[in-house]
């Protein structure tokens, strides 16, 4: 049995470009979501606790569970940012020209972002499909890309990259930080 190809598309890095940008966006509502879910959780206890006056071994065990769920949502805030400040990359390069040194940089984003989701399946889901059209984007653009000097440049933008996304993710969370159990 024959099968006929009508449509076959050619390589087009703006194509995957823009399937990229998807995948961005999607894993950032997702991350989104979660994190609005998290963050109803403190607050849900934070109300018990106010309401019920929670005290002794029950406010220890509280406090333990507020700790995790501030930690989440302090991984979920900076993957968050990670990801908007990804997306303003990838849509500011659908409008200009692909560069090897920019594609290197998001690659380099998306190492850590997928450090981040590594314990939460639905995303990692998602960042490993992002990591995947990122390195066919390098891979179309460039073929092999080896050289240092990129990488280098691609490595100390991708770390400014993050260290202003864990600033903005540090004042998404200043609300969640004070939280009052008492033990």
């Amino acid at each position: 049995m024959r099968v006929l190809i009508i449509f076959k598309r050619k390589a087009d890095s703006r194509y995957d470009l823009v399937r990229l940008l998807y995948y961005l966006k999607l894993c950032h509502g997702r991350v989104s979501y979660l994190l609005s879910k998290v963050e109803s959780k403190i607050e849900g206890i934070k109300d018990k606790v106010n309401y019920l006056g929670i005290e002794g071994s029950d406010g220890r065990r509280l406090l333990k569970e507020v700790d995790s769920l501030v930690n989440l949502a302090k991984s979920l805030a900076k993957m968050s940012a990670i990801l908007e400040v990804l997306i303003t990359r990838v849509e500011t390069l659908t409008i200009i020209n692909l560069t090897v040194k920019d594609l290197t940089t998001i690659k380099e984003v998306v190492k850590e972002l997928r450090n981040y989701a590594q314990n939460i399946p639905e995303i990692s889901i998602i960042v490993e499909d992002i990591e995947d059209k990122v390195n066919d984007l390098i891979h179309e653009t460039r073929g092999t890309f080896r050289d240092s000097e990129v990488n280098i440049v691609a490595v100390n933008d991708a770390k400014n990259i993050i260290r202003e996304a864990e600033l903005i993710a540090e004042e998404k969370l200043k609300s969640l930080s004070s939280y009052p159990i008492k033990t």
